[in-house]
């Protein structure tokens, strides 16, 4: 099974922006994101929902849109990866069954049936 990387950090004017795909869901079929902030010459990310200083928004806003794109891109390559990987296997799982459908019905024709005597109660 093909996995795709799921994070995706960007810096921008010191700050950093991390984006995380999130796959689950009926709202998320083509892949959410969840981002966090971590301010710069800091170690700690910002707590969900806590939004950076309002002079760099703007430039954080497009550094979103490029890590959603960048994300989205690899979950689409994941998808295209997983079908190329099903169909070969898909055929050659329906070649098998027919092969061995023929040999087990020749099997089956020629064992006799065997009843097993009852337990005892």
């Amino acid at each position: 099974m093909v996995s795709v990387d799921k994070n995706h950090e960007m810096s921008v004017a010191g700050w950093t922006v991390k984006g995380r795909l999130v796959t689950g869901g009926k709202e998320s079929l083509s892949g959410g994101v969840k981002y966090h902030f971590k301010a710069p010459k800091s170690d700690v990310w910002l707590p969900l929902g806590e939004q950076p200083p309002a002079k760099v928004q703007e430039q954080i806003r497009l550094t979103k849109i490029k890590v959603k794109e960048i994300l989205r891109a690899r979950l689409a390559q994941s998808k295209k990866s997983k079908d190329d990987v099903k169909k070969p296997a898909a055929k050659a799982a329906k070649a098998g069954i027919k092969a061995t459908t023929a040999k087990g019905a020749q099997a089956k024709q020629s064992k006799k049936l065997v009843k097993k005597p009852a337990g005892k109660k």
